[in-house]
């Protein structure tokens, strides 16, 4: 994507069979900034253990993103780059009545 100048994406959804931990890893690198990331993690297979979840989970909240739905089955989690967030908030036209600093955002889950 860097090659294409590609610097930010609105929004990615992956629901691509364990692939995504390596996915995740090297957009991480890339330093290309999701704003909304909707991902589905496949702890669920025997092959992939709940750590590596959790630890993919830690990494994204270190880099800015913020858990913002998690589906009952723990499968599905949606993060949003919050960085981002502000800068779309910032941005938006006095006229709209819109205050950045109270957002109401959930607290990031301790995983």
């Amino acid at each position: 994507m860097s090659e294409l100048g590609i610097q930010q994406i609105d929004i990615l959804k992956m629901d691509i069979e364990a692939a995504e931990y390596e996915v995740i890893e090297d957009l991480l690198n890339s330093g290309i900034r999701v704003y909304q990331l909707l991902v589905e993690f496949h702890h669920r297979f025997k092959t992939v253990p709940i750590e590596k979840s959790i630890s993919v989970i830690r990494k994204l909240q270190q880099a800015g993103y913020r858990i913002f739905h998690i589906t009952e089955k723990y499968w599905e989690f949606s993060f949003i780059h919050e960085a981002t967030l502000m800068g779309y908030m910032n941005a938006l036209p006095s006229t709209v009545p819109v205050d950045p600093e109270n957002i109401p955002l959930p607290e990031p889950a301790v995983l």
